[in-house]
């Protein structure tokens, strides 16, 4: 298992108090996690890769099927990252995580 599959199922693992052991395969109809559990591990995968995923429920369905698709979806968006020069302002941002630790701190 690669780093971005441990790293996705950590995400997912962390998330969910399902008994179904979790895999590339698993289904996220198995999971038992409701709409709102997605929505905060889909935040958690994003804040742990630094992409966002853009989702439309009619158009990208097949990408939320199962925890492969899922990953699959990420190393596509992490190659389209990847290859896109980095602008001067995105140079500049901070993460995500670093932006929620300094504006609780206030």
């Amino acid at each position: 298992m690669d780093q971005i599959t441990s790293q996705a199922i950590d995400v997912f693992r962390a998330r969910t108090d399902s008994a179904v052991g979790l895999g590339l395969a698993t289904r996220l109809g198995d999971l038992e996690i409701e709409s709102l559990d997605l929505a905060v591990i889909i935040l958690d995968i994003e804040d742990a890769f630094g992409i966002d995923f853009p989702y439309d429920p009619d158009e990208e369905a097949d990408a939320f099927e199962t925890v492969g698709a899922v990953v699959e979806r990420v190393r596509s968006l992490l190659a389209t990252k990847l290859s896109r020069p980095l602008s001067p302002i995105a140079a500049l941002a901070r993460p995500k995580s670093l932006w929620v630790t300094m504006g609780s701190r206030a």
